[in-house]
This record gives structure tokens, sequence and C-alpha cells, in this order.
């Protein structure tokens, strides 16, 4: 396939090698998109590169983004060493210290030899301290078999040289050291017939408000089944003693008849929960009135489109006691790519989604999106994944809430 090389605000920040035929979406919104650069409304950095940062690692995925209670913004990701969900890598960490203009070394947070770590889940708790949950798979064998990679199938269960298992590790310096891996697979994944069970992937919370106040969420999902035949799950797992044992909701029931599964949670205002899940062609929804123990049905959202990609969401209060929900997600596909990221609000916990604003119109896969210390909003998001090859970019993008609001 040839190739052009293009060096251009328009690609948001810097040189990318393109493939010819990537999509680069509707040119209405790349030139709003250039105009919010130049009018310092929207800026990008790019942090995990393989030509930049990690000449060991075959590419960076699955990015999530909080902000230490000290107020360093976290990067997190895996670090992939081959072209694969089976990473064969560890989980690994870019720091700033200046709000996202620049982003110190690649810090490696936890390994386990050759296996495969996925999912990191952040969360970081009043006092400071910084949870990550996320899965282990031993090498050579997945969620999925992968045949021309070697990869076999997962047994189910809690223990075994073929199972998965998920783990916890925490820093009690902003993330500067971590903590040896705990793992909590018997508190937090079911047994047969599930086979896998996942966190996120982006970030957990802690609850806010009412009785659930300081409950630890991480939003999860398990499966049954393998290849096309595999049954989705989204639950969350929670823990009401920061950390120290975990409990797991019941299901969110899906009766739909599609496929959801990458979870995200945010607490609305008056104390419930909300479950944002990946599906494609819009998000599915649902709420929980009791700290997320029960679920209502995961329903379709008609004006929250969705590629079929993780996507991430939070609560902004705002200074008159209101309070909007922002979600970001790659909302639509190009040349069958996923593409366009962007960012939705709502203005009533969820019921409607009726603003939006497009950041990056080509194409974007995940994202983790955070409220800045100064009310800015951050995006930790996948860039021209898929264009020349495999290889993307994770940038941060800092924008304007005022810009993504339209005003």
């Amino acid at each position: 396939m040839k190739t052009l090389l293009t060096c251009s605000a328009l690609l948001l920040g810097g040189c990318s090698l393109f493939a010819i035929d990537a999509p680069k979406g509707d040119v209405n919104e790349i030139a709003q998109v250039q105009s919010a650069i130049e009018d310092h409304q929207l800026s990008l950095v790019t942090v995990f590169n393989k030509n930049t940062v990690g000449e060991d690692y075959a590419n960076f995925r699955i990015p999530a983004l909080v902000v230490a209670k000290n107020g360093d913004l976290l990067a997190f990701a895996e670090g992939r060493r081959v072209q694969s969900d089976h990473t064969k890598g560890p989980l690994v960490l870019r720091r700033s210290e200046d709000g996202g203009k620049t982003w110190q070394a690649l810090q490696i947070i936890v390994q386990h030899g050759s296996d495969s770590l996925n999912n990191p889940t952040p969360v970081v708790l009043a006092g400071g301290e910084i949870l990550v949950m996320y899965q282990r798979f031993p090498e050579n064998y997945h969620s999925r078999a992968i045949f021309h990679e070697g990869i076999g199938f997962v047994d189910s269960g809690h223990k075994g040289e073929k199972v998965q298992t998920n783990h916890l590790i925490t820093s009690n310096d902003n993330g500067k050291t971590w903590s040896a891996p705990v793992d909590v697979t018997a508190q937090t994944k079911r047994v047969a017939p599930v086979n896998a069970s996942f966190t996120g992937p982006g970030p957990a919370l802690v609850m806010s408000k009412g009785k659930y106040a300081g409950r630890i969420i991480v939003p999860s999902c398990d499966f049954t089944g393998e290849g096309g035949d595999r049954i989705f799950r989204s639950y969350a797992t929670y823990s009401d003693n920061h950390g120290k044992t975990w409990k797991i909701s019941d299901y969110a029931q899906n009766q739909s008849g599609i496929s959801a599964n990458e979870t995200q949670m945010v607490e609305l205002n008056d104390g419930h929960l909300m479950m944002d899940v990946r599906a494609k062609g819009n998000r599915m929804l649902a709420f929980s009135n009791d700290g997320g123990e029960t679920w209502s049905q995961l329903t379709p959202q008609k004006d929250l489109p969705d590629s079929g990609a993780m996507g991430s969401v939070i609560r902004y209060d705002l200074p008159n006691g209101n309070d909007i929900l922002l979600h970001s997600g790659s909302t639509t596909r190009l040349k069958n790519r996923r593409s366009r990221g962007a960012v939705y609000a709502s203005f009533d916990s969820g019921k409607s989604w009726p603003q939006h604003q497009v950041y990056h119109a080509g194409s974007f896969d995940y994202s983790s999106i955070v409220r800045l210390p100064n009310g800015d909003i951050g995006i930790l998001g996948e860039f021209d994944f898929g264009v020349n090859g495999r290889f993307n970019d994770i940038r941060f993008v800092r924008a304007k809430l005022d810009w993504l609001l339209g005003k």
C-alpha cells in the first residue's frame, strides 16, 4: 500500500505516516478542530507511540487517565510486546506535572513475564491512594483463540495454568512506586460457565453521595462461550473498605439482542449510578439506585452513537449546583474503521444527549475522559489506529468546556 507523509495542524499535532486511503472525516469537522487549535480551545500531545517512547514495544493500547491527589496526570496503557490483544507485555504509565504539556519517561508498573496484562483500571481514593485492577492471561491463552498466533482459549475457574485472573496493585505516592500484585480473582470473578472477566477498560470511581459514599466501583463485564458465540454481561465490582475486600453485583440484564461489553460507570447527582456500555450502533445504558448492587435493563441510547469501541463518562459539577454528564467515544465508522472522536453532553442525568463536539474527525478508537484541576477537560485517546498497519498514537487532548458545549 502506498503511503503519504502528512504534517499539518489538521492532523492534530505533529507528523504522522498515514495510509492514503485512511478515513480523514468530514471536512467541516476537520476545519472546526483546526480552528479550535488555533484559538487555543483545544490542544493535543502524543503520550504513547512506539517510535518515540517504546522501542521495546510493538504498540500501546487501552488508555486510562486519572488525576492524582497532588494534581499530576497519570496516563496508563498496555505496553504491547506484540501486535495482539495477547500483549505478552506489562502495564505502563507516563506522568505529567504540568497539566499535560509534557510527559515524563515511560514507567513499568507491573509485569508478569510473557503473560498478557490487560485493561488497567485505575481509581484515586479520597486519601490519595491509587488502586489499579487488571487482568492477567497466561502466556499463549486468551479470551479468544487466535489460531495464527498459537493462542488458545482460556479455561473457566479461578486457578490453573490456562485460567485468566484478576489482580490489584496500589500506590501511596501518587503513582511513583507500586506494590506487588495481589490476586483478587476469587472475589471478583464468577465461576463456570464464565470463561473470563474484564474490568473497564478505563477508570473506576469512588462514590461520594448518600449511604454509599466511599464505595469503590469498578466497571466490569464477563462472558461465557467462545468465538462468535460469546455472551457478555456487565456488572459492578465494588468495595466498602478501601479495596481490602471485594464483591460483585448482579448483572445488568440485556434483552435487546445487541452485544454489549466494555463498561464504564458514573455517579449521578442524586447518588444513583449510570452504566455506559460499548455496543455497535449506540451506547447501552443502565441505572442503579442501590450503589451498583442491582441494575435496570440495558437499553440502547439512540442519541449516543458508538462505533463499537470503549468510551468513558464523567459528571462535571457546575458552580450553580447543576451538572453535566460528558461522554467521550468513537462515534462512527469510516471505511470500516472506528472513527470520529467526540464528546457528547447530557444535562438531564443521561436521559438525553443533545450536544456534541468532535475533537478528531478521522480514525479513532478508545478514550478516557477526566476533569482537570483548572476545570478544563482532559482526554487520553487512541488516534489513527489501523492506519499504516496497526500502529497508533495515544494522545492527550485538552479542551475548554465552553468549546465542547458549543459556546
